[in-house]
């Protein structure tokens, strides 16, 4: 367990993600963006501008959204080009499951709808994975609601080997040979026996 990077670092890092980059290379795999959203049209934008902004790019970008009917999560999504699939409220590994269901990607990355990914994310992310890791959590993000920000800062700049928080990389096959997320691993109930996020985790390195 290290620190990774400081607030301000996350910060400039992240920001990056909102500027085209000086430069775009070919992808060396197909990458699937999964993103699960409920109300999140004051963030979402945002994410999927940096998706865009990424120095190495997407395939494609699949928004799970169970939002309020006329919100404006899933207009929004479709602006930027992005895939929208319906799921129900109240479950969001359930909404990360079918989100990846319908990606086509070699790789797949789920994100937050409110986070911002720096424009070198995925670049460095399929370098870890390159590198023989079977999960990438990367430090390249940032939450864009303040709230989320600082509440989450410390689980995103300390990265425990079986912790993973918010934004994971994972190749399709090895999230399939797992069973995907657990969707008895619901953070939205009080009584749930783990977290969605972390039980994935666990049981990669198992």
């Amino acid at each position: 367990m290290a620190y990774k990077a400081s607030a301000d670092d996350a910060l400039r890092v992240a920001l990056t993600g909102l500027d085209e980059p000086a430069y775009q290379r070919q992808p060396r795999t197909s990458v699937s963006l999964v993103v699960p959203a409920f109300n999140e049209h004051k963030y979402i934008g945002n994410l999927l501008r940096s998706a865009r902004n990424q120095t190495e790019t997407f395939a494609e970008v699949i928004v799970a959204d169970c939002s309020d009917l006329g919100e404006g999560t899933e207009q929004i999504a479709h602006e930027w080009g992005a895939h929208v699939v319906h799921v129900p409220q109240g479950n969001i590994a359930g909404s990360r499951n079918t989100g990846a269901r319908s990606a086509s990607g070699n790789v797949l990355v789920f994100a937050d709808a409110d986070m911002l990914l720096g424009q070198q994310f995925l670049e460095k992310t399929l370098d870890v994975l390159e590198s023989g890791k079977v999960l990438a959590h990367p430090y390249m993000t940032l939450y864009d609601s303040s709230g989320w920000r600082i509440v989450m800062h410390l689980p995103q700049m300390l990265r425990w080997d079986d912790g993973p928080t918010g934004c994971i990389a994972i190749r399709a096959d090895d999230f399939w040979g797992i069973g995907g997320y657990n969707e008895m691993c619901n953070p939205m109930l009080a009584n749930s026996p783990c977290h969605d996020d972390i039980d994935l985790g666990r049981r990669v390195l198992e």
